[in-house]
């Protein structure tokens, strides 16, 4: 069973507590991964009352009217103190860098 919007939330105010800027992320469909706002570095946030009114994205559909959904990523650098390498098997893994 896919976790509920209420638990994606719970679990995007769970990541903002350790100081982490979350964005919304598209869930589904071609957009998958991709951030639902503009200017998403500048714009990721901790504050809760942001990251609960972005929870009314997941309503949104596409023009064909299919779900996009909702899930939240978080905005690596030196905002959120964090770092990440994606090192992406489909490649070329590590032979590529």
């Amino acid at each position: 069973m896919p976790p509920s919007l209420k638990d994606i939330v719970e679990g995007a105010l769970r990541v903002a507590t350790l100081g982490w800027r979350v964005v919304p992320l598209f869930s589904e469909g071609p957009k998958a991964k991709s951030p639902r706002i503009q200017r998403w570095p500048e714009r990721a946030s901790v504050d809760p009352k942001i990251i609960r009114n972005w929870s009314a994205l997941a309503a949104i559909v596409d023009q064909d009217g299919a779900s996009t959904g909702i899930a939240f990523g978080v905005a690596c650098g030196a905002g959120s103190g964090i770092f990440a390498l994606d090192v992406d098997v489909k490649h070329g893994g590590s032979g590529s860098w």
